[in-house]
């Protein structure tokens, strides 16, 4: 997978990496020090964006009408991105939705902002916790901290376990693991390297996460990192870049850093969760597939059960079950039809 090639690469070659893709240069920084430099030293001279070949689209009309595919940081851009900041994503817009997504959460219906991103970070999420015998303590967190039938997105700050094992997943296993690719609309230096105006360029955060420099045991799940600690989400620490950072950074971040541990707490609070036939958890393949996003390879199968938290949710497990919201497919049928 090209993430891993590109971070192996760097073992052998350095955090920065030119490649020529026919006319193309494709720059690769693969450290905390190389998103830096990409991402906050040079951000404006760097933040154009490579447009797909297959976009319908014309470069101007994406200058117009798109935020994350805007070939440009133009006026329109930046009018885009204030009204995303002050009317979609602020946090008194987001206040305003919280008692609407509680409930479509705690019926288990359709989560109508819930994408790739957010599906594939709640399978990665309770894949760990089974795998890693952690379920357990998510839970006595969850009894000690919420004693309620259902969990409000106003409990989920009462929650630093819970949100130590959000970061943890996102750090091992960034729905984007080279973001989303930029263009240089200048020449620029970077580690005392010129870059060429019209490179692309990408930075792999999945290695970033995983740089032993900057962690200790960095291929071990352990959400314990993240308690006491002031590493946050918000594109200020380069070594965890799970969405990014400067002018580019998603603009969704602030959604989120609400959505994930909210359906996240409520799956754990409401339902005991196990592997199809008692398998072992230790056994539980965590191999990942390049897309779009960072998908596990096999998609998990869990049974759950009804707990004692449980207050009359819509178990409707094909509705459940995660098209909707996470992806975890578990009912026989289904994977089945996704082994073929």
């Amino acid at each position: 997978m090209p993430h891993i090639s590109m971070a192996n690469h760097a073992k052998a070659h350095g955090p920065l990496i030119s490649l020529r893709l026919g006319t193309r240069v494709l720059i690769v920084g693969s450290s905390p020090m190389a998103a830096t430099e990409i991402l906050k030293t040079n951000d404006r001279f760097l933040s154009g964006r490579c447009v797909p070949k297959a976009n319908p689209y014309r470069s101007q009309e994406l200058d117009r009408i798109s935020l994350v595919w805007a070939p440009h940081c133009t006026e329109g851009w930046k009018s885009l991105r204030a009204l995303c900041r002050t009317e979609l994503f602020s946090a008194k817009a987001i206040e305003s939705q919280a008692s609407m997504r509680e409930k479509k959460v705690a019926q288990m219906e359709l989560f109508s902002a819930g994408t790739d991103t957010t599906t594939t970070t709640i399978e990665w999420a309770v894949a760990e916790l089974i795998k890693n015998k952690l379920m357990r303590k998510v839970r006595e967190e969850l009894e000690r901290e919420i004693n309620k039938d259902y969990i409000h997105e106003s409990n989920v700050s009462q929650l630093p376990y819970l949100n130590a094992c959000i970061k943890e997943t996102l750090r091992l296993h960034p729905p984007a693991p080279f973001l989303v690719p930029r263009r240089a609309i200048e020449n620029c230096e970077v580690m005392n390297y010129t870059i060429p105006k019209d490179s692309q360029i990408l930075v792999n955060v999945w290695a970033t996460g995983r740089d032993p420099s900057a962690w200790e045991d960095p291929l071990l799940f352990k959400p314990e990192r993240f308690l006491n600690s002031s590493l946050d989400l918000k594109g200020h620490d380069y070594e965890f870049l799970p969405f990014g950072s400067g002018r580019r950074i998603c603009p969704g971040l602030p959604m989120a850093t609400r959505q994930l541990p909210m359906i996240l707490a409520s799956l754990i609070h409401c339902f005991d969760w196990s592997l199809e036939n008692n398998e072992d958890p230790a056994e539980l393949n965590m191999t990942e597939k390049f897309g779009i996003t960072l998908q596990k390879e096999h998609p998990l199968l869990i049974v759950p059960k009804k707990n004692y938290n449980f207050n009359g949710c819509l178990l409707t497990i094909c509705i459940f079950l995660i098209p909707a919201f996470v992806s975890l497919l578990i009912f026989w049928a289904s994977g089945s039809e996704r082994e073929r």
